[in-house]
């Protein structure tokens, strides 16, 4: 760990400095007295000073991250394993007369659920941004792997967002956060502790505890609307009926979601298996999705039925909607309405 000697002094003394001045801050700072020691004592003996003691203490007491959030979540079952990517918002401790201009950001996280860690990542080091106490940086595609024993729980934890209006879980981990540290005179420039013209100094402090909880938009209130007709046939030795349409797939979550090929069955207004809808390689991001659809009827008076009246269908999952054995699961509880209006054969 690289340690700034005048950047660990300036902390002591801000800190000291307020945590007497300013009674109603925040208990988690007040109370890192261990940590203020620490500091006082790589000021004065050197970095061989901050001990292992020191770094549980900052880690508990004065953690760096205090919330995080997903910009823009990509959750893809297409691969062999879940992966995901996003821009990551997380949100910095606020340290009095301290400005943390971090510049990289790496981590090993949990995804816990219920009070149970389901799955685990890591985000490889990458550069950061701040603004404000905003912390930006953007987690490429990254596995999420399973917690060996916990096969239900992840999948429970995609259906929840899948058929649910919103869901909250917890991500909790420890990270290594690598801040730029300029000279900093101190109290009106007491260069005997730091000149006013000090180098910069890097400071990287690792396995920073991090715990946040974070609430999704989920999938819940999805729904369909048919486009247009493309294709229309009917086998006239088989009687099996097949549409080829465009259709409007809104996704009113905060998550996208790349399925891969998908297929849905269709029943009619008694609930009898109709049909079935096929959709290659879906991609379902956020808001409206057209896409292409075929639904081939299996029943004998499909055709009559479509080309004489509108017709409302529901459409449901099933074990086989999707080939991802995590996500199969969750989209057995999908459901929607669907109504072809009056196809007008050729």
């Amino acid at each position: 760990m690289k340690v700034s000697t005048q950047f660990l002094a300036a902390c002591a003394i801000a800190f000291t400095t307020t945590a007497l001045a300013t009674p109603s801050m925040s208990k988690r700072i007040i109370d890192g007295s261990k940590v203020l020691g620490c500091f006082a004592s790589v000021f004065m003996k050197g970095e061989e000073a901050w001990t292992p003691e020191c770094a549980t203490a900052a880690t508990t007491d004065l953690g760096i991250t205090q919330e995080a959030g997903f910009d823009d979540l990509t959750l893809d079952f297409t691969k062999p394993d879940l992966t995901l990517s996003s821009s990551v918002s997380v949100k910095l401790a606020s340290l009095p007369g301290i400005s943390l201009p971090v510049k990289k950001f790496s981590g090993h996280f949990a995804i816990i659920d219920g009070g149970v860690a389901i799955a685990k990542l890591t985000a490889p080091s990458t550069s950061a941004k701040v603004k404000g106490r905003i912390l930006k940086f953007t987690l490429g595609t990254t596995a999420l792997k399973t917690i060996p024993g916990q096969e239900d729980g992840i999948s429970k934890f995609i259906e929840t967002l899948v058929i649910q209006p919103s869901h909250t879980f917890t991500i909790a981990g420890n990270a290594d956060v690598t801040i730029k540290i300029p000279g900093i005179p101190l109290l009106g420039g007491v260069s005997s502790l730091v000149s006013p013209s000090a180098s910069s100094k890097t400071l990287t402090a690792t396995n920073v505890g991090f715990s946040s909880p974070i609430t999704l938009r989920g999938v819940k209130g999805f729904w369909v609307k048919y486009l247009s007709q493309k294709h229309f046939t009917r086998d006239s030795k088989s009687g099996i009926t097949t549409l080829v349409y465009t259709a409007n797939f809104h996704n009113p979550s905060q998550v996208n979601m790349r399925l891969g090929d998908t297929k849905y069955n269709v029943l009619n207004a008694k609930g009898e298996l109709v049909g079935v809808i096929n959709i290659p390689n879906l991609y379902l991001a956020m808001g409206d999705n057209v896409v292409t659809a075929t639904t081939t009827f299996t029943n004998p008076d499909a055709y009559n039925a479509l080309t004489t009246k509108s017709n409302a269908f529901t459409v449901v999952g099933f074990k086989d909607t999707v080939k991802n054995s995590i996500l199969a699961k969750a989209m057995v509880g999908i459901k929607f309405q669907m109504t072809i209006p009056q196809i007008v054969a050729a």
